[in-house]
């Protein structure tokens, strides 16, 4: 077999792969973005229309949520931090050392915040789903969150 064959193959498998990468994380962000839009639209909170905008949607949670402990840290302030936190986490996860380090703090205040989100509204299972959370947080996340959207 001629070797621009594999080549060609191996394009069209990668483009696929980037193409389904894509449509999924479209698909999970439209779920999350839902999903808050409706929490956030049933307890009455100003500006519901905030859940869709990226980033941004991470100062709705943070209202929701309000204060949090971390260890004997307490931070108020959440829906200004947690934004903050997210991009920690996502834009410095491939800084070495530093940024590792920065990005791991970012998905620790993230984690603890969505515990405190989900014990609002499943308080038996926080715990399990906060777990979920840290391990799969791009894909949990608007998964639990679209299952407990109306709660």
């Amino acid at each position: 077999m001629d070797p621009s064959a594999y080549i060609t193959s191996d394009m069209i498998l990668k483009t696929l792969g980037l193409i389904f990468g894509i449509v999924f994380g479209i698909a999970l962000y439209l779920l999350f973005s839902y999903s808050l839009y409706m929490m956030v639209k049933k307890r009455g909170m100003p500006n519901p229309w905030l859940a869709w905008v990226p980033i941004v949607n991470f100062f709705c949670i943070g209202k929701m949520v309000g204060d949090i402990h971390i260890f004997k840290l307490h931070l108020t302030n959440t829906e200004i931090i947690l934004p903050l936190s997210f991009v920690l986490f996502v834009g410095l996860a491939y800084v070495p050392l530093v940024g590792f380090i920065l990005s791991a703090i970012g998905l620790l205040v993230l984690v603890i915040a969505f515990h405190k989100l989900y014990e609002t509204f499943d308080p038996e299972n926080a715990f399990i789903l906060t777990i979920l959370t840290a391990l799969l947080p791009v894909v949990a996340v608007p998964v639990i969150m679209f299952i407990n959207r109306d709660k």
